[in-house]
This record gives structure tokens, sequence and C-alpha cells, in this order.
């Protein structure tokens, strides 16, 4: 049904689009990850070694020291790379700050051996704020990737969006021209609706709107695809179909429509106007032939 294919063109797309944001840091991440480890354990050894060497007096910062290793070495782990400057700087201020901080405190003299210390605590805080960085843009992009695929499903109708449609018929039209084959567009626009809202309310209008969509996507064939553009206008892409073809389709839909009125009297009125184009016939690109299937729909407008 169209409407399963909607949803797995959908899940294709989000899959193809979230690897190539993933591609575009993934294969830096191992080694990131690494040097943040390693520049984590190597501060946690060194406070280690502080607790061993030092007096009892600044034991309490050794140990500090190497407990926060330990937490940098596990955030490290947890969280891909890269940051901006705010979050890197930050991170390495902060560092200096409080080692600098427990040296005084304790008493301790700024030797070479507690600059290394300084260093490693740069190192290991600096890494590791490019990595938490780099998991919040992962999450956005995520985000962003699944939010533009929920827009390729119109939920009140459970037909493709405008977007999906663009996406499938550019799909097609690529096809057609590499093997020379047609394919065809419809436009449908309903009418009779507005007079429906007014006298029976926005629910049975919603409904009528529904049941049109899945009376639609019944006509069609596995490969065909249909989509809401917006509140009473329809798209369907009828891959490989020749201008007989389409006509045939067409008016089914047609029909159905119509017919409506003999199910509920309240629908009396309601109709479509459909208009169609044929590639190559009626035009070479997307948008001439949305441009003459829609022209083809006004015109049955102003005949109706």
């Amino acid at each position: 049904m169209a409407t399963d294919e909607t949803i797995e063109a959908g899940k294709a797309g989000l899959a193809q689009r979230l690897r190539a944001r993933a591609g575009a840091w993934g294969g830096r991440l191992p080694a990131a990850r690494a040097a943040a480890v390693a520049a984590s354990l190597a501060l946690g050894a060194a406070g280690a070694l502080w607790v061993l060497d030092a007096g009892a007096d600044a034991r309490g910062v050794g140990l500090a020291i190497a407990v926060t290793g330990l937490w940098l070495a596990i955030a490290s782990l947890a969280v891909p790379r890269r940051s901006g400057a705010a979050v890197a700087g930050a991170a390495l201020v902060s560092s200096v700050v409080a080692v600098s901080a427990c040296q005084a405190v304790s008493g301790a003299s700024p030797t070479g051996y507690s600059l290394i210390q300084i260093w490693l605590a740069g190192s290991a805080a600096l890494t590791a704020g490019r990595l938490l960085a780099v998991e919040r843009a992962r999450g956005r992009a995520a985000a962003s990737v699944t939010g533009s695929g929920l827009a390729l499903l119109d939920r009140a109708t459970g037909a493709g969006s405008q977007a999906a449609f663009e996406q499938r018929a550019a799909a097609e039209l690529a096809r057609s021209r590499r093997h020379d084959l047609p394919f065809a567009i419809a436009r449908i626009d309903l009418a009779g609706l507005t007079r429906v809202r007014t006298d029976y309310g926005d629910a049975l209008a919603d409904e009528v709107v529904r049941g049109i969509a899945i009376g639609i996507s019944a006509s069609l064939r596995g490969e065909d695809f249909l989509a809401r553009f917006d509140g009473e206008r329809f798209a369907v892409l009828l891959a490989g179909a020749h201008a007989e073809g389409a006509r045939r389709v067409t008016k089914r839909i047609g029909a159905g429509i119509e017919g409506l009125a003999e199910i509920d009297e309240r629908l009396t009125g309601v109709s479509a106007s459909i208009g169609t184009a044929v590639y190559p016939d009626d035009g070479p690109s997307l948008d001439v032939l949305l441009s003459m299937a829609d022209a083809g729909a006004q015109i049955g407008s102003l005949r109706d």
C-alpha cells in the first residue's frame, strides 16, 4: 500500500542521512576517545603517586586528583569527540585553577612534578569537554533527522507529505531518464468540503478527507505513491504509467469520490478535479509536470 511505502521510504531516508552525518566524525572517534582516556588515567596515576609520596597533609589533595582522573576517564568512554572553544577553554582553566588551589591548601611547592599534574588535568578536561560537546551536537543532529523524517508522513491521513512526494518523484524521474520510461503525476483538488465543514462540522470533513485518502490508496498499485500537499489537495505518482494508464487510474479515483453521496447524503456535492501530466510528453522536469497537472485540475474545476 502507498502508506507502507511512505513509512519505508522515510526509514530509508532517515538511515541514509544519519549515516552521512555520523560519517563526518565517526572515523576520528576511536583515536580521540583513546587520547582522552589515556590522559585521564595518567592524571589518576599522578594523583595516586602523590598519595604514596606526599606527606599526610597533602594526601587528600592527591586522592582528589586521582578520583578526578578516574571520573574523567569514565566520562571520556561515555561520549564522542569535539567541542567548541568555550567548553574546552572553560574545562582547561577550571582544571588548572582546581589543582593550583589544592597545591596552595596543602603547601606544596610548584615543582616540575606538580606542573605535569596541571598539564595532565588540563589535557584530560580539555579532551573530555570536547567529547561531551560532540555528544550533544550528535543528539541535536539525530533529533533534526528524526523530525525531518516525521514530516515525510501526513499523520492525519496516512498519505505521504509534499516533501516525501518530491523525493519519490525525483527518484522516479531519474529512473525514467536512465531507462527511457514514462511516468505520470496526477493532482487531485477536492471540492465541496467547505459546505460539509459549515453544515456538519470539522470532524466529519476531516473524516471524509481521511476516507478519500484511504480510497485513493486502495486504487493504486504498490509502486505508486499518494501524498497530501495541503488540506484538500493530493498528488499521485504513477510509476511507469503512460497517458492511457494514468487516465484509467484517475477515472477510478474520480468516480469513487463522486460516489460518496450514495454512502452518506451529507456528502452530496463532494467531488474532485483531477489533472494529469505524463513524462516526457508533457514536460522534462518535475516542476513542469506539476504545473501541467495543476493546470489540468484547475481546468477541471472550472468545468464542474
